[in-house]
Parts: structure tokens; C-alpha cells; sequence
């Protein structure tokens, strides 16, 4: 006779996260328009912690949550940092310390997607101008070939439960984000090409009194 049994527990429903949502914005004195609560239960992918985070960061942007109020994942500062920290040094170390980073994105279930469009857009405001036009063909160049090598994985969905099929979706996050560590790889190398011409052009500036 066994001594314990397998509990399944299911993610909560779009109309209970919202049911928390709103207990915790009564109890600390927070106006949280329902539509609004609705689209941070929904956005944040059935994710009650994930949805309460969002209620935080979005309501610390603007006290008066509306109904078009832009959501915010409470995350944007940590991908900011990592954009930062791109541009500061471009080595094997730092890389290590980025992937430390996304390590903890992954833990905490925040969408590769999300995470991969914030860095772009990050990137964007901290890069020069003249940087901007071969940043953006980087960027299509890896998203192409994204997009056009690599053997696609197709699992055999009818021989998957539930719990096989969740699995299933953390080992695609799991390449996901893998794959946004191999695009940092790449600016990295790429960028560090561009700093070491800048060097030597103005070094070349100095020599013939430019």
C-alpha cells in the first residue's frame, strides 16, 4: 500500500488570480480598475506571483491604475542592467555573469519573448546613432537564421499528459533562452569589433595630426 500519493495542482484560473488581485489592492489602499486586473491576470500567463509583480512595478509607474494603463512585468530594470552590462565589457567573464542572470529570468517564468524584445529596445537607447543601422541588420540577420536552421522540435503531443506537455514547455524556454545568450555572444563580438576600429582610426586621427 503506498505511503503518499501524486498531487496534481493546476495553475489558477484567469477569475481567480483576479479575485486576488483585487484582495490585495483593497487591503493596501490601491484603486485597480477590474479591466485592468484582467489584462495583468491574462498577461501574466496564469502566474499568480508573476501577475501580483506586475500589479507592483505597474502601480509604482503610475499611482492611478486605469484601464489602459501599460502593464509593466517588474523585470524591465533587471533587462536594462543586462543591456548595461553588455556594453561595459565584452568578455567570457562578463558573459558568465549575464548567463547568472537569465538563470535567475528562467527561474522566475518570465518569457523569453518578453525578454528578448526588452533587450533589443534596450540595447537601442544606449547604443550611438551611428551604431543603429548595422545593430538592426545584426539583429534581422539572427533572427533569420533563427527562424531557418536548426531541426524544429515536434513532440508527439497525443503521447503527452499534462505534466509531460509542461515539461515540454520549459525545455523550449529552456532553448529560448539559450538562444538570447547566443545573440549577447554575438553583439558582444560585434560590438567589440566596432569600439576596436573607433580605436584605431582615432589613434590614426592622432599619428597624421586629424
Amino acid at each position: 500500500m503506498p505511503l503518499c500519493r501524486l498531487v496534481q495542482l493546476n495553475k489558477p484560473s484567469t477569475e481567480e488570480i483576479v479575485g486576488v488581485l483585487n484582495f490585495i489592492a483593497e487591503n493596501e489602499g490601491i484603486q485597480l480598475h477590474h479591466q485592468l486586473a484582467y489584462k495583468i491576470a491574462s498577461s501574466s500567463q496564469n502566474n499568480l506571483r508573476q501577475a501580483i509583480r506586475s500589479v507592483e512595478a505597474t502601480w509604482h509607474t503610475n499611482a492611478s491604475l486605469t484601464e489602459d494603463q501599460d502593464i509593466k512585468t517588474g523585470w524591465e530594470d533587471k533587462i536594462a542592467n543586462i543591456a548595461k552590462k553588455v556594453l561595459e565589457e565584452q568578455s567570457p567573464k562578463q558573459l558568465y555573469i549575464i548567463r547568472g542572470e537569465l538563470q535567475n529570468l528562467i527561474e522566475h517564468n518570465v518569457a523569453p519573448e518578453f525578454i528578448f524584445q526588452t533587450l533589443k529596445e534596450e540595447l537601442k537607447k544606449i547604443l550611438p546613432e551611428q551604431l543603429q543601422p548595422p545593430f538592426h541588420h545584426l539583429y534581422d540577420e539572427y533572427q533569420y537564421q533563427k527562424n531557418h536552421t536548426g531541426k524544429k522540435y515536434l513532440p508527439h503531443a497525443h503521447q503527452e499528459d499534462e505534466l509531460g506537455e509542461r515539461q515540454n514547455d520549459q525545455r523550449k524556454n529552456v532553448r529560448k533562452f539559450l538562444r538570447i545568450e547566443e545573440f549577447i555572444a554575438r553583439f558582444m563580438s560585434w560590438y567589440k569589433g566596432f569600439v576596436a576600429k573607433d580605436l584605431v582610426f582615432c589613434a590614426d586621427q592622432q599619428v597624421h595630426g586629424g
